[in-house]
């Protein structure tokens, strides 16, 4: 997941540079994106990105202390606390958060296979309006997604468990198929 996570991020630095203005995201920035590139509400609901949101913002915030801590930290925090607390996240912390929204996204929840749920968000983010948003506001700068196919190099890169993701539609169909005949 790590190698995906720079992946992914190689791709999104770019929405992130033109969201912030080279600042931070806070969650207004954050939601924006989200509806624009179709996240919510087609993909996942606001009290999820809600909660992403948060809570990354707030480990980040935290990161000068160790797992242990952090892992304390949150115990004794309501979410309450951890929601009305004021956040922003750096650009590595959005793009872990699009990959948690990957991860809880609706449409893919009968994935079971989570580099495939991500790969498959992101996919899916690119084929949204927000690219031809991020076209008009950016001047028609130089995007990725003005590649013929710009998930092919990570479709190729991570084959080997998107080929497990369409064994595993494969069977799926053939098993519906089957208890529908009966």
């Amino acid at each position: 997941m790590v190698r995906l996570e720079k992946d992914v991020g190689r791709m999104l630095s770019r929405y992130y540079e033109i969201y912030t203005e080279r600042t931070v995201m806070e969650y207004e920035l954050f939601f924006r994106f989200c509806r624009e590139f179709e996240i919510f509400p087609e993909m996942c609901n606001k009290p999820v990105l809600h909660a992403v949101f948060y809570e990354l913002s707030y480990l980040e915030q935290q990161s000068s202390f160790s797992p242990e801590q952090i892992h304390r930290i949150m115990l004794i925090k309501t979410k309450k606390q951890v929601f009305n607390s004021g956040g922003y996240l750096s650009e590595s912390g959005f793009v872990k958060a699009i990959m948690l929204c990957g991860l809880k996204c609706r449409l893919f929840e009968n994935d079971s296979n989570p580099i495939s749920k991500v790969i498959n968000f992101v996919e899916k983010l690119l084929q949204s309006k927000g690219t031809q948003i991020i076209k008009k506001i950016s001047g028609r700068i130089q995007m990725f997604t003005d590649e013929v196919d710009p998930m092919g190099e990570i479709r190729r890169k991570y084959a080997e468990f998107l080929k497990k993701t369409v064994k595993q539609d494969k069977q799926e169909a053939l098993n519906k198929a089957f208890e529908d005949d009966v």
